[in-house]
């Protein structure tokens, strides 16, 4: 696998790891299976997707950076209780840049964004299991530059009573146009998520692992050497809990090492990595917020609406 093209992709492509939903975003960040319907879970590995998503709708905005917003909107319907399927849409705008020449005089403005679109399908398997696939076309833009590229992620989910985990392939494919450079390989990424829930508290428990099929990626993906061991394992593990105060209130708490190594600065790291979310909830809608310091003056905020139809 080339490491270089690998680190190219996830420059041109960070739409690929950024959750579409609060609850995701507040137990970690990348999630492959929830006791709970999560979307952005199911947008990671699309086997999560069962009867629970049917006739759902959920709309999301996120603050990543003071410029950087991102936007996403996500269904899913069932044309039986086996076969779900489910189609997402999601932006990232960049914000408007100064067009400079190699002398330094200003030419006007452009902006960047990316986009994301992507259609799923989940089959159950047996009453346990459930197997599922999702198509993704990228694209970005910057400037007179564009960036073309399609994928695909698979995953199979074992969810019983108190208990779920995923298995899930993401970013299988290739890009075919890369901002005006070679094509390079989508950044493929090999993780799992084990959920616990207690039968006499009402707590439930995460445990990711993600990006396993290169322990380098997890820092040098952002292309910048920060001193530490890449092959630190934490890096790969993101913990998390969710405190089910009553079946409409839920208080959640993620921690994501690799988030923090990434973000964090190395004076001043503060409580980055860490993410906490709530969820109001109940038969018809869902109302989620989660927050997530990256360092002292920054934290992104995550607001989401799901509705039942």
């Amino acid at each position: 696998m080339n490491t270089s093209a690998q680190d190219n992709s996830y420059q041109t492509y960070p739409i690929l790891d950024l959750s579409i939903s609060p609850a995701s975003k507040a137990l970690g960040g990348l999630l492959y299976s929830d006791t709970e319907t999560n979307f952005g879970a199911a947008f990671f590995a699309p086997s999560v997707l069962d009867s629970t998503y049917s006739k759902k709708i959920q709309t999301a905005y996120t603050s990543l950076f003071k410029s950087t917003k991102q936007t996403s909107i996500a269904a899913a319907w069932g044309l039986t209780s086996s076969d779900i399927f489910a189609v997402q849409f999601q932006t990232v705008d960049y914000g408007t840049f100064d067009r400079r020449d190699a002398e330094n005089v200003y030419l006007g403005e452009y902006k960047a964004a990316s986009y994301d679109a992507s259609l799923s399908y989940s089959k159950r398997l047996t009453r346990e299991c459930r197997a599922g696939v999702s198509f993704h076309s990228i694209w970005s833009q910057m400037d007179i530059y564009n960036a073309f590229a399609v994928s695909f992620n698979a995953s199979v989910s074992y969810k019983v009573k108190n208990f779920s985990g995923t298995l899930a392939i993401r970013n299988v494919g290739t890009s075919i146009n890369n901002l005006g450079q070679e094509s390079v390989s989508m950044p493929l990424d090999v993780g799992f998520t084990i959920v616990k829930s207690l039968e006499h508290a009402p707590f439930a428990f995460f445990i990711t692992a993600h990006h396993l099929t290169n322990w380098d990626e997890a820092l040098e993906q952002e292309g910048i050497s920060k001193g530490y061991d890449y092959k630190e394992w934490t890096n790969h593990l993101n913990l998390a809990t969710r405190l089910r105060l009553s079946s409409h209130f839920a208080l959640m708490l993620g921690y994501n090492n690799q988030e923090r190594n990434l973000a964090g600065l190395s004076s001043s790291k503060g409580t980055s990595g860490l993410s906490f979310g709530i969820q109001i909830d109940n038969s018809r809608f869902q109302l989620g917020y989660s927050m997530s310091p990256l360092h002292k003056s920054t934290t992104q905020h995550n607001f989401g609406f799901q509705l039942k139809l």
